[in-house]
């Protein structure tokens, strides 16, 4: 049985209803949870997965389409990759190119991001050591939850959570802020834990935003 996490801030956006509907094609059950905190609502319903009867955990985000049949094809891939997480590598909202997958070195705190660019030269479907190869060093491939998929095992009993960072430093005299996503965070320590973690681009898949559109001609419009 897949247990498939919709978490939310209130709204999903309408194209998010057919991905849903259309995910799979086994035993699956779906559930949404509404708050604004956002490590708050994924570990609830992370605890739900845990106390149910489910094999798989699924996760899609409000804001994200994906073709039809993307859990099926995820659990094909994880079994060809024997690998126990698989992240859908996913666009962030702007026009850079990049994405939330990204890789940190080992024994550093440097993280990059990967482009979709960059991306094309990797398998279709990677691990840390795969970008390690290209960076030519080793170090961990940090995914994101927006699209994801995984099979429940030993490790999920000492996974202690997901959890953000977000603080302010004095770095030479000036204040800054710093922040590491909670996806990121959970790449960490679940690989800290010796869990295979993979990327995949071999689902279609969109990262709906907002845009505006001005109200005036510039040079070049037509």
């Amino acid at each position: 049985m897949i247990f498939l996490a919709i978490p939310t801030y209130g709204t999903v956006a309408q194209e998010v209803i057919s991905t849903v509907i259309n995910s799979t094609k086994q035993p699956m059950n779906f559930f949404t949870r509404p708050s604004s905190m956002l490590t708050d609502n994924f570990n609830e319903l992370w605890c739900a997965f845990m106390n149910g009867d489910y094999e798989y955990f699924a996760m899609i985000h409000a804001d994200i389409t994906a073709e039809n049949g993307w859990i099926d094809k995820l659990m094909y891939i994880m079994e060809e990759e024997k690998t126990d997480v698989l992240s859908v590598v996913m666009p962030i909202k702007d026009d850079t190119g990049d994405t939330s997958t990204a890789f940190m070195p080992d024994g550093g705190t440097k993280v990059t991001r990967l482009s979709l660019k960059q991306i094309q030269d990797l398998p279709e479907t990677f691990n840390g050591e795969d970008v390690g190869k290209m960076y030519k060093e080793k170090g961990t491939l940090l995914v994101n939850t927006g699209l994801w998929l995984m099979k429940k095992g030993e490790w999920c009993k000492k996974f202690t959570g997901f959890h953000c960072l977000s603080d302010i430093f004095l770095d030479d005299g000036k204040w800054r802020a710093r922040r590491v996503s909670e996806d990121w965070l959970f790449s960490k320590e679940v690989n800290s834990l010796g869990v295979k973690v993979h990327a995949t681009r071999a689902i279609q898949a969109t990262h709906i935003g907002r845009q505006g559109w001005h109200n005036q001609i510039k040079d070049g419009d037509t």
